[in-house]
């Protein structure tokens, strides 16, 4: 028996759903434009756009909190995340931070990862 509970998160275009089943709780967050079910979700909204840090700080704590996820937990040294982290890491600028950025993205979509970045 499953019983589902919706919330509404903070962004509009996104549902997060609750489903009980028998005593275990599984969260998925959806987004409504696209119909994805996210198994994950990292919040780096208090980071990414915050402009009193220099991009170094931004950088740096964007990579060590993707680090600290289970999402990256979960990867050996044959995935192709920890590399990218690790290329991520060694951005010296903020346009070579959007490239690598992008394939971060990239994995969180294949694994269902949702990336709040605001």
């Amino acid at each position: 028996m499953s019983t589902k509970r919706y919330i509404q998160p903070s962004y509009p275009f996104l549902i997060k759903t609750l489903d009980l089943h028998l005593g275990t709780c599984q969260t998925t967050y959806t987004n409504k434009d696209t119909d994805m079910n996210w198994q994950q979700e990292i919040d780096l909204s208090d980071i990414f756009h915050n402009d009193t840090l220099s991009f170094e700080a931004r950088r740096d704590n964007i990579a060590k909190r993707i680090r600290l996820s289970q999402w990256f937990k979960s990867k050996d040294d044959f995935d192709d995340l920890p590399p990218i982290v690790e290329e991520l890491e060694e951005t010296p600028d903020s346009d070579a931070f959007d490239e690598v950025w992008n394939a971060v993205y990239d994995e969180a979509d294949a694994d269902k990862v949702w990336i709040r970045t605001r």
